[in-house]
């Protein structure tokens, strides 16, 4: 199963259009917050997503889902005090029984894998914080593993291939 992970679009609606395009084969788009789009058009586009701390951000607080039995919970991560470390992302791993808790917040890319799952942050649509550019994730889920690709939100290159494995 093909998922598109995006977060921190900021309204930049022609660079998650385009993010979408670019993947037509994708079975569903998780947005991790600060969209600043409204319901209706993430609706139409049949994204699902959490609200951050944008002004008037859309989105639910949290997403429970689960792909290939990979159990997914997804925040904004800004209620979780993630610019103070991974406690609060940890301590939501476990009161869920999560496998991988998404994040957006820093527009940092990264993966860290602890002992009871995964913390995935796929960078920001918007702009980046970090030395990897503006990034999303297409994340292919099997019953044992997940391929995440980490891409380029200007050109489309492939930044890295990470491996999730239980």
């Amino acid at each position: 199963m093909k998922v598109l992970i995006v977060s921190d679009v900021h309204g930049h609606i022609e660079k998650l259009h385009t993010i979408v395009t670019r993947h037509p084969t994708v079975e569903t788009v998780l947005s991790a917050g600060d969209q600043e789009i409204s319901q209706s058009w993430l609706d139409q586009h049949n994204i699902q997503a959490v609200y951050g701390n944008a002004y008037q951000d859309s989105g639910q607080s949290t997403v429970h889902t689960e792909f290939n039995t990979w159990r997914v919970v997804m925040v904004h991560g800004h209620e979780h005090q993630v610019h103070r470390g991974d406690h609060g992302l940890a301590r939501l791993m476990a009161e869920t029984q999560a496998d991988i808790v998404i994040h957006g917040h820093t527009h940092v890319l990264r993966l860290t894998q602890t002992e009871k799952g995964y913390l995935l942050n796929p960078g920001a649509v918007s702009h980046s914080r970090s030395a990897f550019p503006s990034s999303y994730v297409l994340a292919d889920f099997t019953l044992k593993r997940v391929t995440l690709d980490f891409y380029n939100v200007h050109d489309g290159s492939l930044l890295m291939r990470k491996k999730m494995i239980r």
